[in-house]
């Protein structure tokens, strides 16, 4: 099966246009405020509106309660919460209780987060990210973790059958790197995909062609 790839911090209208073009799996929205690439309410509908439904919609949050999430929900569907905090298990279980036809990544900060901790979420999640953290800037550092980290948590995503993505710095020059190393699920890529502050369509169709090309095992 091919490796999927999701591209993330889409802002504006025509950036979302140029990307909808290529066969991306995912695309997202940072629903966190006061953040590099957040988008307010006003604004979110005419840019999640545009995505055709063969791509997924990704909504970003951090630590959300029930209401702000049904709040974001009532201005527009979206098909999968990213949770990007601090979230508990038990968190992420009164998420899926509440929402039951949401699906659910958590995202693991490595250096904060432990492998063995997979275990507690895998009842409520569908998909492990792992990300960067820098100086407790959890995500959108453009920056990448240890990658000699990934196998400990492979192994246990594998053992619950639960897709493994990275995300973290993945560039197009870096990224055959990162799949030549390990199998994976999928890449989520943000500032990589970028030139001068806005999303660049020749980096996410080069993108597109480094990821497409690998098959995951």
């Amino acid at each position: 099966m091919s490796i999927k790839l999701k591209c993330c911090g889409f802002q504006n209208p025509e950036d979302v246009r140029q990307a909808i073009v290529y066969p991306l799996d995912a695309i997202g929205f940072i629903l966190v405020q006061n953040r590099k690439r957040s988008v307010s309410k006003e604004s979110f509908y005419s840019l999640i509106s545009i995505v055709p439904s063969s791509i997924e919609r990704v909504g970003v949050l951090i630590n959300p309660t029930i209401e702000e999430v049904q709040s974001w929900l009532a201005v527009a569907s979206f098909d999968r919460i990213q949770l990007h905090g601090t979230e508990s298990p038990a968190q992420c279980k009164e998420i899926a209780a509440h929402f039951p036809n949401m699906k659910i990544t958590k995202v693991f900060h490595v250096g904060e987060n432990e492998p063995k901790q997979v275990i507690d979420y895998v009842a409520y999640i569908d998909m492990l990210l792992l990300d960067s953290t820098v100086r407790g800037q959890r995500g959108g550092t453009g920056q990448n973790f240890d990658w000699s980290k990934i196998p400990a948590f492979k192994k246990i995503c594998d053992q619950y059958q639960l897709p493994l993505w990275i995300a973290g710095g993945i560039q197009v020059n870096n990224v055959s790197l990162l799949l030549d190393q390990y199998s994976i699920a999928g890449v989520d890529v943000s500032s990589g995909i970028e030139r001068e502050h806005r999303k660049d369509a020749d980096l996410i169709r080069e993108m597109i062609w480094r990821v497409k090309r690998y098959e995951s095992s």
